[in-house]
């Protein structure tokens, strides 16, 4: 449709001011969107909410890692109905998603189709269950992370003992991403925060905006270390849930630390995603998660002074 655009942007608003069961049916317009992939035929039906008792139900895991991360709750009142529940996500999340419930089942990205009588994207979940904002409710800590990672983690990260702040730091965001520069912060905008005393940094980036880490920061440098296994962040978890705060732009990354409970300063540009809202530091997708706003597009001094304040604060 010609009005495809129109319909995904009245969509996005709406979910950004918080009119979420309004907001919902707008989002399945992403799939005539150049940035999404387009929508999957299967040979099965897509599930428009009919009951679930004895039927068996694949969710696609259609976006990013974050959205995966973020949606995977909604996944419970399907496990306590249908016979039973599968998702298709990338090979790189399935330990990490194991966490999440028993019930659940994992299968990889491009293997057979199991035998199921419905399908969905797992982006659609909140329209087929028609939520409201003030029904987005999970208190965090719904994945977890098994003993075995940390051990893996500690065996290649040693963080410093005593009685000072470990603080996690993310400030890139993948590149490629069409609006990275209105949620990236350089690091060289984190400046003002390094004189804050009885603080280890620990860099959890793993990649993307490396290049900005200089033997001149204070910073450990542990996120290149991890995950290079088959599996996706079970060892950056195991140092997250390690830390006593993260402090980071909108990735992935916070939601995988809203999700496992971590305390957790968030970023955000002027102009936000959908998901944080226009208004206020609480989110109500994550309980551990304080927002930090931008009050004006580009002014990122003013960010980090509060944020400098809120750590003097807490020493």
């Amino acid at each position: 449709s010609s009005h495809s655009g129109a319909h995904w942007n009245r969509s996005l608003a709406l979910l950004l001011a918080g009119s979420y069961r309004e907001g919902w049916p707008g989002y399945e317009w992403r799939f005539c969107q150049p940035e999404f992939p387009a929508a999957r035929s299967m040979p099965v039906p897509l599930w428009q909410g009919e009951s679930l008792q004895e039927k068996r139900i694949l969710i696609h895991a259609e976006q990013g890692i974050g959205d995966t991360l973020q949606f995977i709750r909604l996944i419970r009142p399907l496990l306590e109905q249908a016979e039973r529940v599968i998702i298709e996500c990338s090979s790189r999340l399935m330990a990490l998603l194991s966490t999440f419930d028993d019930r659940l089942e994992l299968v990889e990205k491009e293997s057979p189709l199991p035998d199921v009588h419905y399908h969905l994207p797992l982006m659609s979940l909140a329209a087929r269950l028609n939520l409201s904002f003030e029904e987005i409710s999970e208190a965090g800590g719904y994945l977890k992370v098994f003993p075995t990672w940390t051990d893996e983690c500690n065996e290649k990260v040693s963080l410093p003992e005593g009685s000072g702040k470990r603080l996690g730091i993310q400030w890139q965001g993948d590149p490629t991403f069409s609006e990275d520069k209105n949620r990236s912060v350089p690091l060289s905008h984190w400046e003002l925060l390094w004189d804050v005393e009885n603080v280890t940094w620990v860099s959890i980036q793993q990649s993307h905006g490396l290049e900005q880490l200089s033997e001149s920061h204070p910073v450990l440098n542990a996120g290149v270390h991890l995950d290079k296994g088959p599996h996706g962040f079970v060892e950056t978890a195991a140092l997250l849930k390690q830390l006593d705060l993260l402090i980071t732009t909108d990735t992935a990354l916070v939601h995988l630390a809203g999700a496992l409970n971590v305390p957790t300063w968030l970023i955000l540009g002027e102009h936000p995603d959908w998901r944080w809202g226009l208004e206020g530091e609480q989110s109500r997708w994550y309980s551990s998660l304080r927002l930090f706003r931008q009050k004006e597009r580009g002014d990122w001094g003013d960010v980090f002074g509060r944020i400098r304040e809120e750590l003097l604060a807490m020493s």
